[in-house]
């Protein structure tokens, strides 16, 4: 019974030991850089990794928001600010699915700053 006790003890331990050292071993801008990256991917929580603003931004201009289809989203961080480049499907004016583009720049807060370019 008390080696069963050691050994919860021990579990239960073990992750604050090693909590605090790789806290040790990582530097402050480290550990900045870390929390920038996970802010940063915490703004990609639309669907697919979609950026929420931006689809909002797209879907006011689609001639069928309903239609609206998230493709693909990547981004270049540039420490101060994001660049998004969004790819989405939808109905035209004409009924027919068409494959666009979206590029814009987003704030390190996640707001929509500038809409760069839509491409057809």
């Amino acid at each position: 019974m008390t080696w069963l006790l050691i050994g919860l003890g021990a579990l239960l331990i073990a992750p604050v030991i090693y909590f605090f050292i790789e806290r040790l071993r990582t530097s402050p801008a480290e550990r900045a850089e870390r929390q920038h990256r996970q802010e940063v991917k915490a703004l990609f929580s639309g669907p697919g990794g979609s950026v929420p603003a931006l689809v909002d931004w797209v879907r006011q201009r689609m001639s069928d928001p309903e239609s609206f289809q998230h493709v693909e989203t990547r981004y270049i961080d540039r420490g101060g600010e994001i660049i998004v480049f969004m790819t989405y499907r939808g109905r035209n004016a004409f009924g027919g699915t068409v494959t666009e583009k979206v590029s814009a720049r987003l704030s390190n807060s996640g707001r929509l700053s500038d809409v760069l370019k839509v491409d057809p």
